[in-house]
């Protein structure tokens, strides 16, 4: 059996006669985007209202429509607490990032839930929602974080059976490392808290908690360019604002694009070609209501290796105990941007 699992549903190795895919059928390999199941709209033509919110300048989504949004919650008396938010890419996986899932006691995972096909939290539906426990948790290995700026931010939760598709639960498509998406504008959904004030848009988790509302908010990518100069400008590290693990949008065309800290994990999904797909993760930003500043997503086409690997042993399939040569170079890559955390 091959070791690791690389890019573009290829399983990677060093000894190129191995027949990969007679060993992994198609519907174990983490989405293949040319399978028509991913990335469609519950309700296309459904017009958002507007609201005050803590992604400001949101509005009021319903999971009618962005029907990939994953709330996980903490099971409590008298009502569940949100924790964060993530992306269904696979009827039993979540993608959220490792600032989220880290949160979790993952010795006690029966204390959380994830909540899919929920437009609004703190209302019981009787239709539509669904529960889902968590059958386990994984975050990168090389996840750091200093002075507010977050490396390798990204896990994924598997679920206890499988979640139902439908017009409000569904499946975002995963970006490949070459997407290019046409409109440059994407947009990100999640459940904030409204009329925060601004001085509060960090380290407020425990503070203020979620309304439970989903709302959403478009946003304009960045150009790599502008993003490395707002990278290099923020954290001064010339090997961040080089890494292609990021994604920056908002910030110096729409300075009202925030997003707090409550929001981790949150997807922001762009459009092409009639489908969507899960460009990047809301991570972190250092003050994105200033011009210049924007908010930094983790770019999940980045880690499409990681998560093939991870998903398919999460399966029982992989056991990774060895690096391909593209693999080598990623961990050097990797190793390069952690010293500037140290």
């Amino acid at each position: 059996m091959p070791d690791v699992v690389g890019g573009e549903g290829a399983v990677v190795s060093d000894d190129a006669e191995y027949d990969y895919y007679s060993h992994f059928p198609d519907h174990h390999l983490l989405q293949p985007v040319n399978q028509n199941i991913c990335g469609f709209k519950g309700l296309r033509n459904y017009d958002p209202q507007p609201s005050s919110s803590r992604i400001l300048g949101g509005l009021i989504a319903t999971t009618v429509e962005w029907c990939w949004v994953a709330a996980i919650m903490e099971r409590r008396q008298g009502g569940h607490k949100y924790v964060c938010s993530g992306a269904l890419v696979e009827a039993n996986l979540v993608i959220s990032t490792a600032t989220c899932l880290r949160r979790l006691d993952t010795r006690h995972l029966s204390r959380y839930l994830v909540v899919l096909g929920d437009s609004n939290l703190r209302e019981d539906l009787p239709y539509g929602i669904q529960f889902h426990s968590l059958a386990e948790v994984d975050t990168h290995p090389d996840y750091l974080t200093s002075g507010g700026a977050h490396a390798n931010d990204i896990g994924v939760v598997r679920l206890q059976g499988q979640a139902t598709l439908s017009d409000n639960v569904c499946l975002v498509c995963m970006a490949q490392q070459d997407a290019v998406f046409p409109s440059h504008t994407c947009t990100v959904t999640g459940y904030g808290v409204g009329h925060i004030p601004l001085n509060m848009i960090t380290d407020v988790r425990d503070v203020v908690p979620s309304d439970g509302v989903l709302r959403q908010l478009s946003v304009p990518l960045l150009k790599k360019g502008e993003c490395r100069t707002a990278l290099q400008n923020i954290t001064g590290s010339a090997i961040l604002a080089t890494s292609d693990s990021f994604l920056c949008a908002g910030g110096l065309h729409q300075s009202s694009a925030c997003y707090s800290t409550l929001d981790g994990g949150s997807p922001l999904a762009c459009e092409a070609g009639g489908r969507w797909f899960v460009a990047g993760l809301v991570s972190w930003s250092k003050d994105c209501t200033q011009p210049g500043t924007p908010n930094v997503y983790t770019r999940v086409s980045s880690y499409t290796s990681w998560l093939q690997a991870t998903y398919l042993r999460m399966l029982g399939f992989l056991t990774p105990t060895t690096f391909s040569s593209k693999q080598r170079w990623m961990h050097q890559h990797l190793h390069n941007i952690n010293k500037e955390f140290a």
